[in-house]
C-alpha cells in the first residue's frame, strides 16, 4: 500500500497506511489529509461535525476534509497543530 508523509520539524518520516489504519479509535486517531499523517485524537472532541466524522475517516486519505474546510483558517490553524 502507499506510505503517507507526516510533516515535522525535525524529519519527514513515511508511514504505510496499514500502521495509519492501526489508529481509528477515540484513544488514538490518526487521518491522512492531503498525503499527510496527522494525529487528531486531541480534536476529536472539539470537532463540529462530532468524532464519528473522523473516526469514519480514518485509514484512508481524506481529501474530502481539505474540501469542506476550505477557506477556514480556524480550521486550517487546528489541523497544522496535528502533523503526527
Amino acid at each position: 500500500m502507499a506510505a503517507a508523509m507526516a510533516e515535522s520539524t525535525a524529519a519527514t518520516k513515511e508511514y504505510e497506511m496499514e500502521e495509519v489504519q492501526k489508529h481509528n479509535t477515540e484513544d488514538d486517531c490518526w487521518l491522512v489529509i492531503g498525503g499527510k499523517v496527522y494525529d487528531v485524537t486531541t480534536y476529536l472532541p472539539e470537532h463540529p461535525g462530532g468524532a464519528d466524522i473522523m473516526l469514519g475517516s480514518t485509514g484512508a486519505s481524506t481529501w474530502s476534509c481539505e474540501t469542506a474546510h476550505k477557506g477556514n483558517e480556524r480550521a486550517w490553524k487546528r489541523k497544522r497543530k496535528c502533523v503526527r
